[in-house]
């Protein structure tokens, strides 16, 4: 059943949709017993980059007088995927049989076998494979693309309605690309395409350069010295799952609690329930959740006295988005540029275009209260630059949506809300 707009006076909302709450710009940063908060209310955010997308309540300022939109300028990571290796499910599962044979496995160690033996199956050797779940993030977020814009969509005056989408050379990304532009053409038909992906497009989708030994050595230094501050609980686990231990050959706890928290941490992807809180106290669910949200910040964020070495390598996507953008102003072809790529480049690029919520500039111990990665880089993750016109007036204005929400542009004062004049920020975009 297509998703039905409600138009108001300052927002769009969606109808037949169940959402938790709404997010704003203004609930994008809290502090960290927010974060703790967050994380007990839903134990998928534990899953950090594995976390499947959260749609949340569509929420629009009301453009200016006149002005509609025309062009989208999108960049979504892949959607939801299998993980990297399946040593982690061995190390659980081997464990748990041990258990089960000598008659000392839980009832929620059982559960945990039970499910990790699915996932086992359903990663069948095939690292980083879109899921069945990640193919229905895209068409989704291409759905609410769709209704949240549909003057982009429309063939007034008998204009053609033309999409240019490239990939990474990623299957998993490939296949999220045919997802969203399925989803749309379903909605409208007479929507006409250029598919790409090659060397070429490579080097603006992955704008990844490989990190010196240096950043390496500085990076884990960081890291150890803030991961030392966490508690770590070694008992909860035993009890969840044994009732026995005396006759185990325990492997080392630490190891086994961050195989099951990988574990736990990617079920989703599959649609398999799995809480890591039943397996392990919080205090050691959450050191693994922010072990795994330092790697990313620290390597891709905005972070006194380590980004400038990568971030500025992002400036190649940003003048492909400003190449495009222009084109699209003077020109007409295309209604919206596609991309389909990952998560590392897509965190790079949003901190070199200055997106609020995500490209602040921040000391290393400030990554655990304002970095928050079940909100900034969850799977599917996507930018989107909507621009806008008027038939009174030559200014032509944009928004920042990342992941559906509007940000700021920081550095640039807005004409009205969220909405920008394109000649101010493009000034900026080119001039990083």
């Amino acid at each position: 059943m297509l998703a039905v707009i409600v138009c108001m006076t300052a927002c769009c909302n969606y109808t037949g949709e169940t959402f938790n709450c709404v997010l704003t710009a203004d609930t994008i940063v809290g502090d960290i017993s927010a974060l703790k908060a967050a994380l007990k209310a839903d134990y998928t955010r534990f899953g950090v980059t594995l976390h499947s997308y959260e749609f949340h309540r569509i929420v629009d300022t009301s453009a200016p007088k006149g002005y509609q939109p025309f062009y989208i300028s999108h960049y979504g990571r892949h959607g939801s995927r299998s993980n990297w290796g399946n040593e982690p499910y061995i190390n659980v599962k081997n464990m748990l049989e041990e258990a089960k044979q000598k008659g000392v496995l839980t009832d929620k160690g059982e559960t945990l076998l039970v499910k990790t033996d699915s996932i086992l199956l359903l990663y069948d050797g095939m690292d980083g494979r879109l899921t069945d779940r990640g193919e229905r993030e895209h068409a989704r977020l291409a759905e609410r693309m769709y209704y949240r814009f549909r003057p982009v969509f429309s063939s007034n005056n008998g204009r053609p309605i033309l999409i240019q989408s490239i990939a990474s050379k990623s299957p998993r990304c490939i296949v999220s690309m045919a997802a969203f532009t399925n989803s749309l053409t379903s909605l409208n038909q007479h929507i006409g395409y250029n598919f790409d992906t090659g060397d070429r497009m490579q080097e603006y989708i992955d704008c990844c350069k490989r990190e010196s030994d240096r950043m390496k050595d500085n990076i884990r230094r960081i890291q150890d010295s803030l991961m030392v501050q966490l508690p770590l609980d070694s008992t909860f686990v035993l009890e969840a799952l044994f009732s026995d231990t005396k006759d185990l050959q325990l492997p080392n706890l630490k190891d086994f609690q961050r195989d099951i928290f990988n574990t736990c941490a990617v079920a989703q992807d599959y649609d398999i329930a799995l809480n890591v809180l039943d397996y392990m106290a919080f205090e050691t669910a959450y050191y693994w959740q922010m072990d795994a949200t330092y790697t990313i910040a620290l390597r891709t964020c905005n972070i006194v006295g380590i980004s400038d070495e990568r971030i500025p390598n992002a400036q190649i996507a940003v003048n492909e988005l400003v190449e495009k953008a222009d084109a699209a102003i003077a020109e007409g072809i295309y209604v919206a540029d596609l991309r389909f790529g990952h998560d590392y480049p897509l965190v790079y690029f949003v901190n070199r275009l200055g997106i609020s919520g995500v490209g602040e500039q921040l000391l290393p111990g400030e990554i655990e209260q304002r970095w928050w990665a079940h909100r900034n880089i969850t799977m599917a993750s996507n930018l989107q630059v909507v621009f806008y016109r008027s038939d009174k007036n030559d200014e032509i204005l944009v928004k920042v949506l990342y992941n559906e929400v509007e940000r700021r542009i920081i550095g640039l004062e807005p004409v009205s809300g969220p909405y920008y004049r394109w000649t101010d920020v493009r000034k900026k975009w080119c001039n990083n």
